[in-house]
């Protein structure tokens, strides 16, 4: 951790996003025509992580990966941001509110791919914790 208090976490984060992406098209007229196709694309991803603590029931998490690259003809971006604001009611079970912003934008003009792929999506979402164990 680049910082660990009492009520302050920041943390670095590196590992690969996956996704695999399939597409298809369909044309129905006197005869039928079907192209389909699909393709892997791993992504790897830098971010930080930051933790705060209001009290020892109330806490806010921000996260944030971020990845570009140009290489050989392709064209990559991911964007993985949220924040949220989880209460805890006991040390093992808690609630939480959060909005969460994900972009992948991949476009390629190569000898193996040739096309895009933009996927995406945002909002707000809520949810539950537990844990079981030894509580904090």
């Amino acid at each position: 951790a680049f910082i660990d208090s009492d009520r302050h976490r920041l943390l670095g984060q590196a590992g690969v996003h996956y996704t695999k992406v399939a597409a298809g098209l369909r044309r129905e007229l006197a005869n039928s025509i079907t192209v389909e196709a699909d393709t892997d694309v791993p992504l790897p991803v830098i971010g930080l992580a930051y933790d705060y603590e209001f009290t020892h029931k109330l806490s806010m998490s921000l996260r944030a990966q971020i990845f570009r690259l140009e290489f050989e003809g392709i064209d990559g971006a991911l964007d993985n941001l949220s924040a949220s604001l989880h209460y805890a009611f006991t040390p093992r079970f808690g609630a939480f509110v959060a909005y969460n912003y994900y972009k992948m934008d991949v476009d390629a003009d190569a000898d193996t791919w040739d096309g895009s792929f933009d996927f995406g999506y945002h909002g707000p979402w809520v949810g539950v914790t537990a844990g079981y164990g030894r509580a904090p």
